[in-house]
Protein backbone atom coordinates (compact mmCIF):
# COMPACT_ATOMS: atom_id res chain seq x y z
CA UNK A 1 0.00 0.00 0.00
CA UNK A 2 0.99 3.66 -1.34
CA UNK A 3 1.36 5.93 1.50
CA UNK A 4 1.30 9.75 0.75
CA UNK A 5 3.80 12.01 0.96
CA UNK A 6 4.05 13.93 4.01
CA UNK A 7 3.69 18.08 2.77
CA UNK A 8 4.61 19.57 6.31
CA UNK A 9 7.71 21.47 6.78
CA UNK A 10 8.01 22.28 10.20
CA UNK A 11 7.46 20.41 13.47
CA UNK A 12 3.78 19.61 14.52
CA UNK A 13 2.66 19.17 17.63
CA UNK A 14 -0.57 18.29 19.39
CA UNK A 15 -2.28 20.48 21.45
CA UNK A 16 -4.57 18.00 23.72
CA UNK A 17 -7.46 20.63 23.05
CA UNK A 18 -5.93 24.11 23.27
CA UNK A 19 -8.62 26.66 22.52
CA UNK A 20 -8.03 29.40 19.72
CA UNK A 21 -10.61 31.49 18.43
CA UNK A 22 -10.72 32.07 14.88
CA UNK A 23 -11.70 35.42 12.86
CA UNK A 24 -13.83 35.53 9.46
CA UNK A 25 -14.64 39.01 8.38
CA UNK A 26 -14.44 40.37 12.37
CA UNK A 27 -16.55 37.51 13.28
CA UNK A 28 -14.70 35.55 15.83
CA UNK A 29 -16.16 31.84 16.76
CA UNK A 30 -13.77 29.40 19.23
CA UNK A 31 -12.49 26.14 17.97
CA UNK A 32 -10.50 23.35 19.54
CA UNK A 33 -7.26 23.16 18.34
CA UNK A 34 -5.53 19.98 17.19
CA UNK A 35 -2.05 20.74 16.38
CA UNK A 36 -0.23 23.26 15.58
CA UNK A 37 3.20 24.21 14.19
CA UNK A 38 4.74 27.36 12.63
CA UNK A 39 3.44 26.78 9.77
CA UNK A 40 -0.33 26.12 10.46
CA UNK A 41 -2.63 24.47 12.79
CA UNK A 42 -5.75 22.08 12.49
CA UNK A 43 -9.19 23.26 14.14
CA UNK A 44 -12.50 21.35 15.05
CA UNK A 45 -15.79 21.97 17.42
CA UNK A 46 -16.99 24.88 15.69
CA UNK A 47 -18.33 26.10 12.12
CA UNK A 48 -16.57 24.45 9.04
CA UNK A 49 -15.16 27.85 6.99
CA UNK A 50 -14.79 27.21 3.55
CA UNK A 51 -11.02 26.08 2.16
CA UNK A 52 -9.55 29.58 0.45
CA UNK A 53 -10.95 32.15 3.15
CA UNK A 54 -8.99 34.36 4.91
CA UNK A 55 -8.81 34.21 8.73
CA UNK A 56 -7.36 36.10 11.61
CA UNK A 57 -6.50 33.48 14.15
CA UNK A 58 -5.86 34.28 17.82
CA UNK A 59 -3.99 31.44 19.78
CA UNK A 60 -4.49 31.59 23.80
CA UNK A 61 -1.00 30.29 24.83
CA UNK A 62 -1.18 29.85 28.46
CA UNK A 63 1.82 31.55 30.13
CA UNK A 64 3.28 32.82 26.98
CA UNK A 65 -0.37 35.09 26.51
CA UNK A 66 -1.90 35.47 23.44
CA UNK A 67 -0.44 35.56 19.87
CA UNK A 68 -2.54 36.72 16.49
CA UNK A 69 -1.56 35.75 12.91
CA UNK A 70 -3.31 35.69 9.76
CA UNK A 71 -3.76 32.50 7.65
CA UNK A 72 -6.07 30.80 5.02
CA UNK A 73 -8.25 27.93 5.45
CA UNK A 74 -6.23 25.48 3.06
CA UNK A 75 -8.08 22.21 3.56
CA UNK A 76 -11.63 19.71 5.26
CA UNK A 77 -11.41 16.87 7.31
CA UNK A 78 -13.57 14.50 4.40
CA UNK A 79 -15.62 13.99 7.61
CA UNK A 80 -16.62 17.76 7.99
CA UNK A 81 -14.92 17.41 11.76
CA UNK A 82 -12.43 20.09 11.46
CA UNK A 83 -10.21 22.42 9.05
CA UNK A 84 -6.40 22.90 8.53
CA UNK A 85 -4.97 26.57 8.37
CA UNK A 86 -1.72 27.65 7.20
CA UNK A 87 -0.14 30.59 8.47
CA UNK A 88 0.30 33.62 6.18
CA UNK A 89 4.04 35.14 6.14
CA UNK A 90 4.45 36.47 10.15
CA UNK A 91 7.09 38.60 11.20
CA UNK A 92 9.87 37.81 13.16
CA UNK A 93 8.20 37.53 16.68
CA UNK A 94 4.91 35.98 15.76
CA UNK A 95 6.90 33.39 14.54
CA UNK A 96 8.97 33.24 17.37
CA UNK A 97 6.02 33.06 19.89
CA UNK A 98 4.21 30.23 17.87
CA UNK A 99 7.89 28.33 18.43
CA UNK A 100 8.10 29.40 21.72
CA UNK A 101 4.03 27.51 22.16
CA UNK A 102 5.37 24.11 20.58
CA UNK A 103 8.25 23.98 22.68
CA UNK A 104 6.14 24.69 25.83
CA UNK A 105 3.91 22.00 24.49
CA UNK A 106 6.93 19.51 23.71
CA UNK A 107 8.31 20.36 27.57
CA UNK A 108 5.06 20.30 29.23
CA UNK A 109 4.35 16.51 27.59
CA UNK A 110 8.12 15.55 28.20
CA UNK A 111 7.73 16.00 31.77
CA UNK A 112 4.02 14.51 32.56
Amino acid sequence: MHKPQERRSALRVETQGGEAICHVQGYGEHYVMDDLSKAGAHFRLGPMISVGTPIQVVLFAGTLGMVSVDAKVVRHELDGTGFGVAFDAMDDSDEEQIEDIVVEILLDEFMN
